[in-house]
């Protein structure tokens, strides 16, 4: 399935689940002390050379209402001569008290990890310098295939929208900083998440 078709496919996934949790109406505040959650995501990514189809998931542990550890995984879908892979390990904090829509601040570490074919159009230049002075490389589909694994830092933010006190609804906005050598690289994405929350989450109000 190409890239064009799987993306819109996905959203609208996701928008029919959303949909179809919204019409639940949460159910009486229960006690909470701590919660799980899984969520998958699609959205757009972009750095100073491409721009591509992101797709992700990610685990997260809630240890207050408030805030909370996620570990994440995404995918930039950039064709076969190019393509990147990041995971980190981030905190999370919502800006208000439980409620139906809570804004939040997330940061964290992780690491990136990227290849190109020497053949690949757009190669950010963080990569092609490193690419000409670097050993030789087995041979991808349009020539040798270059690998790199960097640490990376991660800021982002966004919105919870609970739909009902399971399901949450999360754009998101974030920006992932890649470093070595002395030198750097930035990634940034938007995303729209759907979030599943095993234990009840509270929600105060609707407003």
């Amino acid at each position: 399935m190409s890239r064009t078709i799987r993306l819109p496919l996905l959203t609208l996934t996701l928008a029919a689940i959303a949909a179809l949790a919204a019409a639940q109406p949460p159910s009486p505040i229960d006690p909470w002390s701590h919660g799980t959650t899984v969520n998958m995501f699609a959205g757009a990514g972009h750095d100073a050379a491409n721009t591509s189809a992101v797709l992700g998931g990610a685990f997260g542990w809630e240890l207050t209402p408030a805030v909370g550890i996620e570990a994440r995984g995404t995918w930039f879908d950039r064709g076969a001569a190019t393509g990147a892979f990041g995971a980190d390990l981030t905190l999370q904090a919502g800006l208000t008290g439980p409620r139906t829509i809570v804004p939040f601040v997330a940061a964290g570490l992780g690491f990136y990890r990227a290849w190109f074919d020497s053949g690949a159009q757009n190669i950010p230049g963080f990569y092609g310098r490193r690419m000409m002075a670097g050993p030789a490389a087995p041979v991808g589909p349009l020539g040798a295939r270059h690998s790199f694994t960097d640490p990376s830092f991660v800021v982002g933010g966004g919105v919870n929208w609970f739909v009902t006190r399971h399901v949450a609804i999360r754009p998101d906005l974030g920006a992932t900083f890649v470093r070595h050598g002395g030198g750097g690289y930035t990634v940034t994405t938007f995303s729209v998440r759907l979030a599943y929350h095993f234990e009840p989450h509270p929600m105060f109000s609707r407003e």
